[in-house]
């Protein structure tokens, strides 16, 4: 059953996610601009350079420079303009507020959605000083992946209050925060589907679902559980946002050569390419080490991708088996699959 909020532990938790991570990325405050992309998103562009105006609101909108649709990105840049003129430190500064901010609001939503306080901050935390995220605080034209995980957090706090009592009025939030993560940054169009795998677990909602408190903290014979065609259809005007800005984005590319044809880089190739940096990315995720902002495409034996392939199948096994008893490796896993699919090659754009 649901156990009351230990708000000591609650407000310390808080507070140490939001220091620790804020502790750790301190020193981005000092950095510079750099010449790598930030004189195309920033110290060069004429339009951000201008402040946040409403010629600039409607170029944000309307450009399709780098090849990337992110007007909301366009517009944070802008903002900090406006604010602070060219200073590189109050830039980073943005950046890292809103990367603590996502850190801190991760934090609430796992315990709200879990009931566990040290664990919701453990993983927060990992979340919030992870040396993979490095590139995406201390490297300003990267302010598009901070900035749509926000809106994805956002997402997901306003998706769980629709969970608790759906609604029309309760859902208008999710699409709006989506939209506006889509607007960030293309890749969460993955999202639709990632929240299904949250029905299942902790919401859940799906039948034959577990769930955390959720499902414990509901009146007796009320088990908040709907079918799963009901689940499909209720995402079903995401998944348009989703696909619109997919498509979109696979036009921008194409028009711009920067996408790679298949006689180029033939199929097998790519579901190799794809396998083996999906083995590698799990890697550094638990142990992080020679790191770089971009890992060039490279040969890769028979042997590294087939090891790489049962390596996935095995993992994958392994959460559909313990799924009704360990639902957190089942669904911690296929999210991990899902939000790299959209980067991992199989549309294949540019050298990495």
């Amino acid at each position: 059953m649901f156990q009351p909020i230990d708000r000591r532990s609650f407000f310390l938790c808080l507070g140490l996610v939001a220091a620790v991570t804020f502790a750790v990325f301190v020193p981005t405050l000092q950095y510079p601009f750099i010449n790598y992309d930030d004189p195309t998103y920033i110290t060069d562009n004429e339009m951000v350079r201008g402040g946040l105006t409403a010629e600039g609101v409607r170029w944000a909108f309307q450009s399709t420079l780098s090849l990337h649709y992110h007007p909301l990105t366009w517009l944070s840049h802008m903002l900090d303009v406006e604010l602070f003129g060219m200073n590189s430190g109050a830039h980073h500064a943005s950046t890292l507020f809103i990367h603590t901010l996502t850190a801190v609001l991760l934090f609430i939503l796992l315990h709200n959605w879990t009931n566990q306080v040290w664990t919701s901050a453990f993983v927060a935390l990992l979340f919030g000083i992870h040396p993979l995220h490095v590139e995406s605080v201390a490297w300003l034209s990267e302010r598009k992946d901070v900035l749509s995980a926000l809106f994805l957090t956002l997402t997901l706090v306003a998706y769980g209050a629709y969970v608790r009592r759906p609604s029309l009025l309760r859902y208008l939030p999710v699409l709006l925060f989506f939209a506006c993560g889509l607007l960030s940054k293309a890749t969460l169009v993955v999202v639709p589907v990632a929240l299904l795998l949250l029905d299942y677990w902790p919401l859940g909602r799906l039948p034959g679902a577990g769930g955390g408190h959720f499902n414990n903290d509901r009146p007796p014979g009320n088990t908040g559980q709907i079918s799963h065609v009901r689940a499909i259809l209720e995402k079903a005007p995401l998944l348009v946002l989703s696909m619109f800005l997919a498509v979109g984005t696979m036009y921008l590319q194409r028009s711009g050569s920067n996408m790679v044809s298949l006689e180029a880089m033939p199929l097998a190739f790519r579901l190799s390419n794809a396998a083996l940096s999906t083995v590698t990315y799990l890697g550094k995720t638990f142990w992080p080490s020679a790191l770089a902002f971009l890992y060039p495409i490279r040969p890769i034996s028979s042997y590294e991708a087939g090891m790489s392939v049962l390596l996935i199948l095995l993992l994958s096994l392994g959460g559909i088996v313990q799924r009704h008893k360990r639902p957190y490796l089942f669904v911690g896993w296929f999210w991990f699959l899902l939000f790299l699919l959209p980067v991992i090659g199989l549309a294949q754009v540019g050298i990495q």
